[in-house]
């Protein structure tokens, strides 16, 4: 497993000094954001299941995966140190050779025994383990979800989950090409 260094692809941070005070929560999010977007990100079920029944099978592409500094915001989030040891791992998931979304996954550093079962997910979608698998679907409860945008003004969903007690972040920008349909058109938000 690869040793990460502290940066990451852009679209996964918030846009700039990222802090908690740049989230908000479901209600004031779906005040700000385009009607489309809105119903794909307050799903509450998971967001690869729903792409793949609007789009077709979905396919998985590592980006990143490795051990590595979580951001400092990251670490807050989870009432976690933001040294080393977290498990991270970046993807993008396309559907229909298109790519729809990209997610930052990471597990802090004292959760050990959920590190060791995510690694090497390789092509699985992180979803289908949380809401349909059989090793993690029973012990998984989602805390908080709030949302940000990143500096190029896209939204992200940033949702914390705990699996036998241990701490779980993901951050997920649904790309233009998963929630955008013909008639939602050029006014919709990124």
């Amino acid at each position: 497993m690869a040793l990460l260094h502290h940066d990451s692809a852009v679209d996964l941070a918030l846009g700039g000094p990222a802090d908690l005070s740049q989230l908000i929560p479901d209600a004031l999010f779906a005040r700000r954001s385009a009607p489309a977007l809105r119903t794909w990100m307050l799903h509450d079920g998971s967001l690869t299941d729903r792409l793949a029944r609007a789009h077709g099978p979905v396919r998985v592409t590592p980006t990143r995966e490795g051990v590595g500094a979580a951001r400092p915001f990251e670490a807050r989030l989870l009432g976690a140190p933001d040294r080393g040891g977290w498990w991270i791992r970046e993807i993008t998931l396309a559907a229909g050779a298109t790519p729809r979304l990209r997610a930052r996954t990471l597990v802090p550093p004292a959760s050990r025994d959920l590190q060791r079962r995510l690694r090497g997910l390789g092509a699985t979608p992180l979803g289908r383990v949380l809401f349909r698998g059989d090793r993690l679907r029973p012990e998984v409860r989602r805390g908080p979800r709030a949302f940000g945008r990143n500096a190029m003004g896209a939204w992200l969903r940033v949702t914390s989950y705990a699996v036998r007690g241990e701490a779980l972040l993901v951050i997920e920008r649904l790309l233009d090409a998963a929630w955008q349909t013909p008639d939602a058109g050029a006014a919709a938000e990124r």
